[in-house]
């Protein structure tokens, strides 16, 4: 199973948050751009997962492995459970604001006949971050109504009853009491953890199914626009962006935190760290 092929602001979507030169409205798209991003990647890599080893355990003798692999998916749904609806509702209001702000300023630039081509990808990006707000909150309302399902039906494992009393920051006193301001970064830091978290449980269980891989491949197998050939999905490579190797890129971390067997350690790419400055 093939990650999901999203836009590219949704592929850099975390890369923006670890440059620290984003502003709040940046930020808050990144992690809803990466949230979703995460989610259909999981989704998609799941169901593969159960449809390539349908019928294994009776015929091939798999079976702790494949429940191992399952028990691990079940984890993977379980940390998107940590995007709350409340969390979401609340950076996509602050979106559409300053959504709302932005295309005000476009206008005026266009006015001007002075609107530049980052002004205008920036409107792009935005426009993008609201419908993923709208995609990833229809998705958590039906995840959350299927697995209540299930509970009540006495189907769901331990892991999905503890995903559905996971208890969001909104709920907490220290939110309550603290200011707008602090309550946006705790709304982005929890959003934040949730993702690194989907990312990095897509890496364990792609590890699991090939050890002996490298950082390109997983890279391409987890962001396809990122190829660098044309022979996956037919699709002409623009190559390994050079965000995935910069000293702040979440995820060269995680490769490097998981390393074994024929696995090679990642170093950052100082020529690429000049460049991006």
């Amino acid at each position: 199973g093939s990650a999901a092929s999203l836009p590219e602001e949704v592929v850099l979507g975390v890369h923006h948050v670890c440059t620290g030169k984003s502003n709040r409205r940046a930020v808050s798209t990144a992690v809803l751009q990466s949230a979703v991003f995460a989610t259909e990647s999981m989704k998609q890599f799941e169901m593969g997962r159960i449809s390539q080893h349908k019928g294994s355990e009776e015929c091939c003798g798999n079976a702790e492995p494949m429940r191992r692999q399952l028990d691990q998916s079940r984890e993977i749904s379980k940390s998107l459970h940590r995007f709350s609806r409340k969390s979401i509702e609340k950076l996509s209001s602050i979106c559409e604001w300053e959504d709302e702000y932005a295309e005000d300023m476009a206008e005026f630039n266009r006015r001007n006949s002075n609107e530049s081509s980052d002004r205008r990808q920036e409107r792009h990006a935005v426009s993008t971050a609201r419908r993923v707000i709208a995609s990833i909150t229809s998705n958590l309302g039906s995840r959350l109504s299927r697995r209540g399902k299930e509970s009540s039906n006495g189907e769901a494992s331990g892991c999905n009853n503890e995903g559905n009393t996971f208890q969001s920051v909104m709920d907490t006193p220290e939110f309550l009491m603290a200011s707008e301001e602090r309550q946006m970064e705790m709304l982005i830091e929890e959003s934040r953890e949730a993702c690194l978290k989907a990312i990095l449980d897509h890496l364990e269980l792609f590890l699991l199914e090939t050890p002996n891989v490298t950082y390109e491949e997983w890279i391409e197998e987890l962001h396809p626009e990122n190829t660098r050939s044309n022979v996956r999905g037919g699709a002409e490579g623009t190559g390994i962006d050079h965000r995935f190797y910069l000293d702040g890129s979440d995820h060269r971390q995680l490769w490097n935190a998981n390393l074994s067997g024929n696995r090679k350690f990642v170093s950052v790419r100082e020529d690429y760290a000049e460049a991006y400055m």
